[in-house]
């Protein structure tokens, strides 16, 4: 059992002061920060123990000023009346004693009352219900400000959100949307991982955390991103169109890595039943984009003149290429000729001594050879290079590109709503509420509450 020891501070053998509450244990020192959370020092890390003076003799101000520091973060009232009374117990000087008899009452009558913790206020479960209402009302305010681009307002009432709400999963997707519009990548990614901490399989912010992923060309986090919004919001058009644009912008060397083959493997699975529905209303899949059947034949039949234009581009290509081989073949030759005639270009005489003799009209000859080559590769190098710019031009000829080459962020409308206790998504009165069920595959499938996941605007819009 450890020992209570009382407040003070360990100083490690790296120079590092933590202070708290200090328990000695078996196999070091326990400390117990301000903000309640618990850190185990082993023996071993231990440099100094600086006390703050024995249990219920010196310092009792200052212990009752820690304890309240340290039970600040926390949201459990059992655990703080707990370490009240531990307190009470230890201390000697009656002055503190009551102080502190006086705080653990206010706790006990919070108990009582069966006060929640939100942000660093107390408050009724009613005044937290209609505190996360009011919340969610000035969220949908933000939504709407960002739609009319009025960055100012949404930013202000954000920072307004916050300052009650401080985890809000709702403000942090908002700012991390307001931050990728802004271009400030690592700021909206922060805000986005936040949102993840409390949210944890939210499709729009995995979306977007792909996005700024494959921004960095690091392809591996945005394809375990979008995997994962797929698996966590499977079926959604929105996903399974961005999932294949990002599939088309991985390049090459990378298509076989494990999250590449995860996210393909998932998409596949899904793009597949969404491809039969797309059927049924004479849509087809054309890239990451969804084409009419008259577009398909036009397609179709611009695709064919186009693969024959390339055939023969390709024809050409090929021809080119052969030619550089050949001739990377002739000038490896002719230059092992030239070493050789220059290895057979020294005599001996008979006291020891070598002399150069003069090179062979020859040698001069394949010299010029070696040049002409080098001069006809770099003219095969840039009819290479004129070729492939051709390729690409015959290619944009196609009146719909099959991909756009950028995925479009999920905006102020994929913002994450978490419910308080006995409300409904239909309760809420949103200036222009999103849909939360559809059987459309364009719309997120109905999500039970809490939270509700919003995806796109509604579908009467």
């Amino acid at each position: 059992m450890p020992l209570l020891v009382q407040a003070g501070v360990v100083v490690t053998t790296r120079g590092e002061r933590i202070e708290g509450e200090l328990k000695k244990t078996s196999t070091g020192w326990q400390v117990t920060l301000a903000d309640g959370k618990v850190r185990e020092i082993p023996s071993s890390e231990v440099r100094a123990i600086e006390l703050g003076g024995s249990p219920g003799s010196s310092n009792p101000s200052q212990r009752l000023d820690s304890l309240r520091r340290s039970v600040e973060a926390l949201d459990d009232i059992p655990t703080i009346i707990e370490r009240y009374r531990r307190f009470i117990e230890q201390i000697k000087d009656p002055v503190v004693s009551q102080a502190a008899s006086d705080d653990l009452r206010i706790w006990q009558d919070r108990l009582e009352r069966g006060l929640v913790k939100v942000g660093k206020r107390w408050m009724t479960p009613d005044q937290q219900r209609q505190l996360a209402l009011d919340l969610l009302h000035r969220v949908d305010k933000v939504r709407q400000q960002i739609k009319n681009r009025d960055i100012v307002s949404a930013l202000k009432n954000i920072e307004s959100i916050q300052s009650d709400d401080p985890d809000n999963p709702s403000a942090a997707y908002l700012l991390g949307v307001i931050f990728q519009q802004q271009g400030k990548w690592s700021d909206a990614e922060n805000q986005f991982q936040k949102v993840l901490k409390t949210v944890p399989g939210h499709a729009p912010t995995l979306h977007n955390l792909a996005i700024l992923n494959a921004r960095q060309k690091q392809w591996s986090g945005a394809c375990s991103m979008m995997e994962q919004a797929l698996m966590f919001e499977p079926n959604v058009q929105i996903l399974i169109d961005a999932a294949a644009e990002l599939l088309e912008m991985v390049p090459e060397d990378q298509k076989r890595t494990s999250s590449v083959q995860k996210l393909l493997k998932r998409f596949t699975e899904q793009d597949q039943d969404l491809q039969k529905i797309m059927a049924d209303r004479q849509m087809f899949r054309w890239g990451s984009q969804w084409i009419d059947p008259t577009t398909r034949q036009q397609l179709a039949e611009a695709e064919q003149r186009i693969r024959q234009r390339l055939d023969e581009l390709q024809g050409d290509f090929d021809l080119t290429r052969s030619r550089i081989n050949r001739i990377d073949v002739e000038i490896s030759q002719n230059e092992q000729t030239l070493r050789q005639i220059e290895a057979r270009s020294y005599i001996r005489y008979p006291d020891g001594s070598y002399v150069r003799v003069p090179y062979p009209s020859s040698y001069y000859d394949i010299q010029r050879d070696i040049n002409r080559l080098r001069a006809e590769r770099v003219e095969m190098n840039k009819r290479l290079d004129s070729l492939r710019e051709a390729a690409k031009r015959v290619q944009a000829e196609l009146p719909v590109p099959p991909f756009k080459g950028v995925i479009t962020p999920i905006g102020e409308d994929g913002v994450p709503v978490v419910l308080p206790p006995g409300v409904r998504p239909e309760d809420l009165e949103w200036s222009d509420p999103p849909a939360t069920t559809s059987t459309s595959p364009t719309s997120q499938p109905a999500s039970p509450p809490p939270p509700v996941i919003i995806i796109g605007p509604s579908e009467k819009d």
